[in-house]
């Protein structure tokens, strides 16, 4: 009977929590139009018994491969791990700070090449999809045009080509110039 207390805790605090995630959800409706964004805690990647995880490091680093990094490791480890920047890396565009999961992608653009920003796999942002947080990672995205770009979204409907970023005036033509080819408007 002991054994099961904390079963019992357990599943009315979850149960709680979903509740409350619930009542927020509910109660932002009743009060009228508005965005709430309710995030719940992400599924935990399986990782090998030792807590390490795989990513791949391409790009302009010394040694460009597959390399075993400890789970919630930094970008910077991995570009460590795979030798470093190389010569001609343009190592500020790429967000060093940001925790490893398994199976990412971290690609170094060299200088003068464009970042590579999206879902991993991808090298272009949905910006019919994107939150506000991933649109800020795109070059010449702040929060602020972010979330004119959502808001332009739900209000106007979604985008029918990329280049109605310029046309709904979110961004100006050099902004757009330098991530056209990092966005799509896919379904």
């Amino acid at each position: 009977m002991t054994k099961t207390r904390p079963l019992v805790m357990s599943l009315i605090l979850l149960t709680a929590g979903v509740l409350t995630a619930a009542a927020v959800v509910v109660s932002a409706r009743r009060s009228g139009p508005g965005t709430i964004e309710v995030r719940l805690p992400e599924a935990a990647t399986p990782t090998p018994n030792d807590g390490r995880v795989k990513v791949y490091v391409a790009g302009a680093v010394q040694r460009p491969g597959v390399y075993n990094v400890r789970a919630g490791d930094r970008v910077a480890d991995a570009v460590e791990a795979a030798g470093g920047p190389a010569d001609e890396a343009d190592i500020l565009v790429v967000n060093l700070a940001r925790r490893l999961r398994d199976e990412d992608h971290i690609i170094v653009p060299r200088q003068g090449q464009s970042p590579v920003v999206g879902v991993p796999g991808s090298s272009r942002t949905n910006i019919n999809a994107a939150a506000a947080g991933a649109l800020e990672t795109l070059p010449g995205i702040g929060p602020a045009r972010a979330q004119r770009i959502v808001e332009s979204r739900q209000r106007d409907g979604p985008f029918a080509d990329p280049s109605d970023l310029v046309k709904r005036k979110l961004v100006p033509q050099s902004v757009f110039d330098s991530l056209k080819d990092l966005i799509d408007v896919r379904s």
